[in-house]
Order: structure tokens, then sequence, then C-alpha cells
């Protein structure tokens, strides 16, 4: 029986394991989401990027976030993704996306949605350590076919 955060044996072992490597995952997950941000902003569909590096120096992480309401069709976006995966939650290594006003901002009143800047084209992206250019190319190739 667990108890809080006991860990068993072989649980203790693999976050040591995973720790070991964190920084190199790190790195490559920071390298790929500021490639990806540039690439993201240049595009017609793309209204706006969110990205860390575009307001402080400090603190860039995984995390792009782009609003294509304007511009764009989520829904074709979504369908789109090809490998990419739509879910609730973000942090893998792998590239997923999610979709705010679908899922952790869902109950929030309109006006809070509204407020919080969550529109119905705002797109979270959690940028995996996969090859940079495959990542690009499977968004762009999204974008492109949601773009109206």
């Amino acid at each position: 029986m667990n108890f809080g955060t006991n860990l068993s044996p072989f649980e203790a072992w693999l976050t040591v394991r995973g720790l070991k490597t964190l920084s190199v995952r790190m790195e490559r997950h920071v390298q790929n989401a500021a490639k990806l941000a540039s690439a993201l902003a240049k595009h017609p569909a793309v209204d706006k990027v969110y990205f860390p590096e575009y307001v402080s120096e400090k603190g860039n992480g995984a995390i792009v976030t782009i609003d294509i309401t304007n511009n764009g069709i989520v829904e074709t976006f979504f369908e789109s993704l090809d490998w990419i995966k739509i879910v609730a939650t973000l942090a893998g290594v792998e590239t997923t996306v999610s979709y705010p006003i679908g899922t952790s901002h869902r109950n929030l009143p309109k006006e809070s949605q509204q407020a919080l800047g969550i529109t119905k084209g705002l797109v979270r992206i959690s940028v995996g350590i996969e090859d940079i250019e495959d990542i690009i190319h499977t968004l762009i190739n999204a974008l492109n076919n949601a773009k109206k």
C-alpha cells in the first residue's frame, strides 16, 4: 500500500534514471520551442504567437501558444495534425497540442475566458524533442490546411 508521495523502489529508480538526462531533454525542448515559435510567427494563419522568449530573456520553456481565431479554422487544424496528438495535459517528450477553450478553461464563464485571452482559435503546443523539421513541417501543413 502507498501513502502520499511514497515511491516504490522501482518508481524511485525510474525517477533517478530520468533525472540524469533531464537537462539534455530540457535543452532540446527549449531549442525546438524557440525555432518553432519563430517559424509559426511568419505563417499567415497565425494571428499571434505567445512564447516566453518574446517577453523575457529568462524562463523560456517548451510551450508555444498560437492564436488562429481570425485567419484559421481550428477544427481543420486539429484534423490535419498527422502524428501530433491532441491532449488535455502538456509536458511529455513528444510534441502534443491542447485546446484550452475545450479542456482546461472550458468551465470558466465566457467573460473570464475573454479576459484571459482564451479564444476559440487558441492552441497550446507542448514542443517535444523530436526532429524540429518534422515538428515544423507537421504544424505548418496543418496551418496551411486550416487557413481561411
